[in-house]
C-alpha cells in the first residue's frame, strides 16, 4: 500500500506558505510568510520536495498579487531549500533553528533589495516596506538607501517568522508522520549506498 503521508505534508506545506502569507497580505502586517511551508516541507521531506513548494508558492503569489517580476524571488525559496532545508533535516537543535534564521534572513534580504532596485524602481512591493520607505524618502534619504532600509525591518521579520512557525508546525504534526518521512530518508540513503558498493 503506498504511503501518502508525503503528498500530505507537500500539501500542507503550501497551504503554509500561501494562507500566511494572503492574511499578512490581507492586514498589511509588515512581514511576508511564504517561506514557512517551504522550510517545514524541506526539513521533514527533503530539498526536493521545499523547491517544489517554493516554486508553487512563488507562481501563486506573482499570478494574484505582484505580478511576474517576483518571481524572481521564488530563487530565495529555492536556496532556501537546499540549504537550510538539508541543514535542519540532519539536525534540528535549537541552535541549528537560528542558524537557519540567519541564512534566511541574509539570502531573503539580497533577493527583497535586488528584485525592487531592479524590477520595481526601489519601490518595496509591499505595503509596510512602501510605508517605511516613503518614511526615509520623505525625511530627505537617497531612494535606493530608503528602499534598502526598508528592507531590513521586513525582512527581519519573514525570517524569525516563517523559523519559528515550521518549528511549531514540526512540534505539532503527529510523530507516525516525522518518524515515515525519516524511514524514507533512510531507505533512499541505503539504496543508493547499495548501487554505489554495485559500482
Amino acid at each position: 500500500m503506498r504511503d501518502n503521508k508525503p503528498i500530505l505534508l507537500l500539501y500542507i506545506g503550501i497551504c503554509l506558505n500561501l494562507v500566511l502569507f494572503f492574511v499578512a497580505h490581507y492586514f498589511k502586517m509588515p512581514l511576508l510568510p511564504y517561506h514557512t511551508g517551504t522550510l517545514y516541507v524541506a526539513t521533514l521531506l527533503g530539498s526536493g520536495a521545499g523547491i517544489l513548494t517554493a516554486a508553487v508558492t512563488f507562481l501563486a503569489i506573482s499570478l494574484f498579487c505582484y505580478g511576474q517580476d517576483f518571481l524572481w524571488m521564488g530563487l530565495s525559496g529555492i536556496i532556501i531549500s537546499v540549504i537550510v532545508g538539508e541543514q535542519l533535516k540532519k539536525e534540528t537543535r535549537i541552535t541549528n533553528w537560528l542558524v537557519a534564521a540567519g541564512e534566511v534572513f541574509l539570502l531573503d534580504l539580497f533577493f527583497y533589495i535586488f528584485i525592487v532596485l531592479w524590477k520595481n524602481d526601489s519601490i518595496p512591493y509591499d505595503y509596510a516596506g512602501q510605508r517605511i520607505f516613503m518614511f526615509f524618502y520623505e525625511m530627505g534619504v537617497d531612494e535606493v538607501f530608503s528602499a534598502c532600509l526598508a528592507a531590513l525591518p521586513v525582512v527581519l521579520l519573514t525570517s524569525l517568522q516563517s523559523v519559528l512557525t515550521a518549528f511549531v508546525a514540526i512540534l505539532c504534526t503527529p510523530a507516525r508522520w516525522l518518524c515515515a518521512s525519516e524511514e524514507a530518508s533512510l531507505s533512499k540513503q541505503k539504496s543508493l549506498k547499495r548501487q554505489k558498493q554495485k559500482d
